[in-house]
């Protein structure tokens, strides 16, 4: 299907606040903000799956939202945060190692949030231990840096997972690092984790299938689809 038009529906102002308080930033310090101006902040893949930093003024954004077709500027910067382009590139590439940050803020990328969220964590790695019998795990025990590892049990707990103590460190050392995967491992974890903790609006999705055989290509799609069930999230698949 070629889409000529998107026809965007408006936000009511609660609605938008709402949304606006989930990834707004408060300033670094010694940052000076205008009067009436905010910090939002949400991970990106065109920028590393690293979390941008957009000032803009809220009170106008919150106007453009309720009348989002005249694609004024801050609109348009705040739906592009919200949108998640995967091509054959970057899919490859979703699941480097990445900097913990302050996990008392807004997670500065997927891998942190993950971290943080165990709900989410254990739903990925449910996901991926049905396609290929491992278990998805975030190890932190390079100290300040989040890596992802597959691992052939399940954590005996979250601190064996979590943790810095020598029960975490046997743990993840006896784990392969997503690195020395397939490229079809890393590329279908990488789009899960992405679609979940990155929480995007509109993801648009380059060649689905590729390195992926047929039945990860089918497990993917019927994933996705489930997890989209009951949000008002759109997937766009392009060739």
């Amino acid at each position: 299907m070629i889409l000529d038009n998107i026809i965007f529906s408006s936000f009511t102002r609660d609605e938008i606040e709402t949304e606006i308080a989930k990834i707004e930033q408060p300033p670094n310090v010694g940052e000076n903000i205008s009067p009436g101006h905010i910090i939002m902040s949400k991970v990106s893949t065109q920028d590393n799956n690293q979390a941008s930093r957009i000032l803009i003024h809220k009170e106008t954004l919150i106007k453009e939202a309720q009348n989002p077709n005249n694609r004024s500027g801050h609109f348009n910067q705040y739906l592009n945060i919200y949108t998640l382009r995967l091509d054959g590139t970057n899919r490859l590439n979703l699941l480097q190692q990445r900097n913990a940050g302050d996990l008392q803020q807004t997670p500065t990328n997927h891998l942190a949030h993950l971290f943080i969220n165990n709900t989410l964590r254990a739903e990925v790695s449910r996901i991926v231990y049905e396609a290929f019998g491992k278990y998805y795990v975030i190890d932190p025990t390079n100290i300040g840096m989040l890596r992802v590892r597959l691992s052939d049990r399940k954590p005996n707990s979250e601190r064996e997972e979590k943790g810095w103590e020598e029960e975490a460190i046997n743990f993840h050392k006896a784990a392969l690092l997503i690195d020395k995967a397939s490229d079809g491992v890393k590329a279908f974890s990488g789009i899960i984790t992405t679609l979940l903790a990155g929480e995007p609006k509109i993801t648009l999705i380059d060649e689905p299938e590729a390195f992926l055989h047929p039945a990860l290509s089918y497990k993917l799609g019927k994933e996705i689809g489930t997890s989209l069930r009951n949000s008002k999230k759109v997937v766009c698949f392009y060739s």
